[in-house]
This record gives C-alpha cells, structure tokens and sequence, in this order.
C-alpha cells in the first residue's frame, strides 16, 4: 500500500483510547495502532498526535494484560525503530524520554518473560543508546544491569544485553 490511510483513522483510534479506559477499547486500540505502524508504516501520524504514549498509558493502566503488553512493546518498538533515522520524531518521542524509560524499566522489573525482555532490548537498542540525552536519563534512573542480571538468557540474548549495558555507559 502507498502512502498510508488517512491520518483521521489514527486519530479516530487515539480519541477512542483517550475516552474509554476499558481493558478491551485499550487493546483494540493498541492493535490497530501496531496494525497501522506494520501495514501502512504511518508513524509520523501516529508521533505527531501521541501515540506512543497513548500506548505507554494504555499498558500501564492495564498491568498484567499480556496480550497488552506484548502488543504495545511490539508496536513501541516498531515505531522507535521506524523513526530513529528522523531527528523531528525522535526529539518529540525524546520530549517524554523519561516517561518510556521508566516504563521499560518497570515492564522489565515486573515480567519474567524472555519475550518481553527481547522487545525491550531492542526498543534500548535501537532508540534509547544512539541518544546522548536517552542514555544519561537510562543512567539516572537506575540500572539496567541489576534487573537483567537474574535472568535466564542464551547466550545471544546476555551479548545483546552486555552491549547495550556497555553502550549505555558512554559519555
């Protein structure tokens, strides 16, 4: 498909999130927002009015929901790969860095899940070590170290996780 669906389809999903809290608006909303990322590839719609943190809220809210969760760190990661390479989305996602930090460090603290620490790795990977500003707000929330550290990981997995923890570290 080119050139994406019309912006007001994004923005029908976002106000339906915005005014019903329910578990089941949160999760179709958090699928179509991924559906639209992988399908019409329309981030900058979907950066521009919020989204992301449309997600964050949406997962925050529902805790435990792990159709939620994976859901939204798939769509997450999607968009911060998606937008890396686009410094005027990136700043705006960047604005609220605090925000998605925290968020990933409390998804990662909470869910044993090999899957949800994969998404999270790369989200890391791909958005938050290419930035001077992401990685000293990383930095001064706490340690990525201590919270993967107990964790079972293959072998690929603990590299990845090493790299990052040491990309995290540069000045």
């Amino acid at each position: 498909p080119r050139g994406g669906p019309p912006a007001d389809v994004v923005t029908l999903v976002l106000d339906a999130m915005h005014s019903n809290s329910r578990i089941h608006v949160q999760l179709a909303g958090v699928c179509a927002l991924a559906n639209l990322v992988h399908h019409w590839r329309n981030v900058d719609t979907i950066v521009a009015q919020e989204g992301v943190f449309c997600i964050l809220r949406a997962v925050n809210e529902h805790p435990g929901q792990r159709g939620l969760v994976l859901t939204g760190l798939d769509a997450i990661g999607s968009i911060t790969s998606l937008i890396r390479k686009n410094s005027a989305l990136t700043l705006k996602v960047q604005l609220e860095g605090r925000c998605l930090i925290e968020w990933l460090f409390h998804i990662i603290s909470d869910d044993d899940d090999i899957s949800v620490l994969r998404q999270v790795l790369k989200v890391f990977s791909d958005f938050v070590v290419p930035s001077p500003k992401m990685r000293a707000l990383c930095n001064g929330l706490g340690s990525i170290t201590e919270m993967i550290r107990f964790r079972q990981l293959d072998t690929r997995d603990k590299k990845r996780a090493q790299r990052i923890v040491q990309l995290l570290r540069k000045k």
